[in-house]
């Protein structure tokens, strides 16, 4: 299973993050974190294994897309396709500061996708930032805030 966190607003996509962690550690699971060299090794070892506890896994990732990228077919790329169809192993990647359509590759093969847009609010202002507007301006400022 991949889950893939990410937008352009970063504090949005890491307080989803950290929900889910939150959920998966309630839910009994073991939150593991690694990094992008290391995901195809984690196919090999944990396919379906469970800690001594009884407990499975959850990989956290970030910057998954600085390794999957490219047309061409690599073992990197293959690996995460198949941790993707897995049911045994779970991998959340959290990509900070990128859009969906930066990561529209990784989104293809993703089980979740969670974008967190960047809030309107804050292009009101600027659109109400010109001469002679001062109420509506002071009006989008407590908005924003």
């Amino acid at each position: 299973m991949l889950t893939i966190v990410a937008g352009e607003d970063s504090v949005a996509s890491r307080k989803k993050l950290q929900e889910l962690k939150a959920k998966y550690k309630d839910d009994g699971f073991s939150i593991e974190d690694t990094v992008p060299t290391d995901v195809p090794e984690l196919l090999e070892k944990t396919e379906g294994v469970t800690n001594l506890f009884g407990q499975e896994s959850i990989y956290i990732v970030e910057k998954l897309s600085s390794k999957y990228k490219g047309r061409e077919k690599t073992a990197f790329k293959e690996a995460v396709q198949r941790i993707s169809t897995s049911t045994t192993i779970h991998l959340i990647d959290w990509e900070h500061g990128k859009s969906a359509y930066e990561l529209s590759g990784l989104k293809r093969i993703s089980t979740t996708f969670y974008e967190a847009k960047p809030e309107k609010g804050i292009f009101e202002l600027l659109d109400g930032f010109y001469p002679r507007n001062l109420t509506g301006f002071l009006r989008s400022v407590d908005t924003v805030n």
